[in-house]
């Protein structure tokens, strides 16, 4: 029993006001202890080896930091591209044949004193808008002038002539549109269509006129739609030189290319029938019978087409002819 007792007592914790030493003695016990090298090893406290979580203040004063240098840092550069040392300081452009400089620059929509960066980067879209405020300019390009200066060069389309409507003249260009303004006399050098719609007639004329050569484009002085019932889109063409085309407006664009040859065969100045095959008479005869005398067409789709001056066949002139 005393062995018991002996037990129970030394096995009986510490009072309480014993604990900070007793714990103490036990941690010197264990710190105490050899390594297998014969050393002491020196247990460091867990706390000393752990770095020290930042302080929240202290991670949102870094975040507000760098807030505020990219905000200044974007405000200087919009002060810098937007101040005058980054604006448009002048805008040429070559004027083209129709078209003058100052209406070129009209419709691209661009100042003097703008911001570079609206300028460099976006000629797509000011070439896109030249083209929709001015029918005649087909492209726009954008080049560099100096360090601040734009040049304009655009690409017009060609004229094919002139509509006259109501006493007036109206310019029409190789795209088939007709221009807007109004003019109270043509230009020389372009032909006058008259008694035309714009329509699906009109439009196959201007796709023809367009085929020609610049020599034929130049002796045509006008064309008149002088429909009948048997050809709906009969043209009457008067030439510069004197002389009077019949033709349709579905294929007088590839008939007119045997023009100077035709004419080259005449004794005079005349009538050239291009409708059916193609013959030539002069003033004065019938058209319906030299058109019914005349050997002029030919069921080949390459062959010889004869030429008929008056009655008489004169010479034959090799062409395709589509019948």
């Amino acid at each position: 029993m005393a062995d018991i007792a002996n037990r129970v007592q030394l096995n009986k914790r510490p009072p309480r006001h014993r604990w900070f030493h007793w714990g103490k003695k036990r941690q010197n016990k264990q710190s105490g202890k050899t390594s297998a090298t014969g050393k002491k090893s020196i247990l460091k406290p867990i706390k000393a080896s752990l770095p020290k979580p930042p302080r929240p203040d202290a991670k949102n004063r870094h975040r507000r930091h760098l807030l505020t240098g990219w905000f200044a840092g974007a405000i200087v550069i919009l002060a810098i591209v937007s101040s005058p040392l980054f604006a448009v300081s002048n805008i040429t452009a070559p004027a083209t044949r129709n078209l003058t400089g100052s209406q070129i620059i009209s419709a691209s929509g661009l100042q003097t004193g703008q911001p570079l960066w609206t300028v460099w980067g976006q000629q797509r879209r000011i070439s896109k808008t030249a083209t929709v405020n001015n029918d005649m300019i087909r492209h726009l390009t954008l080049t560099r002038n100096g360090f601040r200066g734009v040049k304009l060069t655009a690409t017009e389309y060609r004229q094919a002539g002139y509509l006259l409507r109501n006493g007036k003249y109206y310019v029409v260009i190789e795209n088939g549109r007709i221009l807007s303004a109004p003019l109270s006399r043509p230009v020389a050098g372009y032909p006058v269509y008259s008694g035309f719609r714009h329509d699906g007639t009109f439009a196959a004329v201007i796709k023809q006129y367009a085929k020609l050569s610049s020599d034929i484009k130049r002796g045509i002085s006008q064309i008149d739609l002088s429909a009948t019932k048997s050809n709906p889109q009969r043209l009457h063409l008067f030439m510069n030189d004197g002389n009077e085309v019949y033709a349709t407006a579905a294929t007088f664009g590839s008939k007119m290319k045997y023009y100077p040859e035709i004419v080259a065969q005449m004794n005079g100045k005349g009538i050239i029938n291009l409708e059916v095959g193609a013959y030539s008479y002069p003033f004065g005869f019938n058209d319906s019978s030299v058109s019914s005398d005349s050997a002029a067409v030919t069921g080949s789709s390459t062959g010889d087409t004869t030429v008929t001056t008056g009655n008489t066949a004169s010479s034959s002139v090799s062409q395709e002819s589509s019948h």
